[in-house]
């Protein structure tokens, strides 16, 4: 049925975004790549969310395919839609899924979303995420301003206060080590 829709309608992307999604539940990926390619390219004009939902498919082509950062880059633009249209759940729900493909951006990009909704608690556990990541990746600096941050939600955290005294005791390190090799 869908096909013959398709022979008779050539120009509807409705029915080539749906006739893409069947595809991909049939596990034929090349195909479904091939015509959602053709309405990407398009254009945006075609109508939002047709576009939306080629763009969400692409997205889940390239998860099938373990292709996660192609993935996450067709993903970001959907959150981007998402935002200007009033659907924030389903952007928290991307970016929550990719947290692992880009640490950073999605949690800096949680953290303004929960702070817009005034959602403390999360805000304040996506900066000790995120501070634990910056840290890992020996990016002290930025890992102190994400513990500050959330010391400054929650400012009686004693554990979260030695964490931070922490780090500032290893950015003084380095300067004492280097003090002692110009002496």
């Amino acid at each position: 049925l869908l096909h013959k829709s398709g022979e008779l309608y050539p120009n509807n992307f409705y029915l080539k975004v749906k006739k893409a999604e069947m595809m991909i539940k049939d596990g034929n990926l090349a195909e479904a790549k091939n015509i959602l390619n053709e309405i990407l390219l398009s254009s945006e004009e075609l109508g939002r969310s047709v576009y939306e939902e080629a763009i969400r498919l692409e997205g889940e082509i390239y998860l099938k395919e373990g292709k996660e950062e192609l993935a996450w880059e067709r993903f970001k633009k959907l959150i981007e839609y998402y935002i200007e249209d009033g659907k924030e759940e389903e952007a928290i729900n991307i970016l929550i899924k990719f947290k692992d493909v880009a640490p950073v951006e999605c949690r800096k990009r949680l953290i303004e979303m929960y702070r817009a909704d005034g959602e403390d608690d999360k805000v304040f556990n996506e900066l000790l995420e995120l501070a634990e990541i910056r840290k890992e990746y020996g990016e002290v600096e930025e890992a102190l301003k994400a513990y500050q941050e959330a010391l400054s939600i929650k400012p009686d955290d004693r554990e979260l206060e030695e964490r931070v005294a922490e780090l500032q005791m290893q950015q003084v390190r380095p300067l004492e080590e280097k003090r002692e090799e110009v002496e």
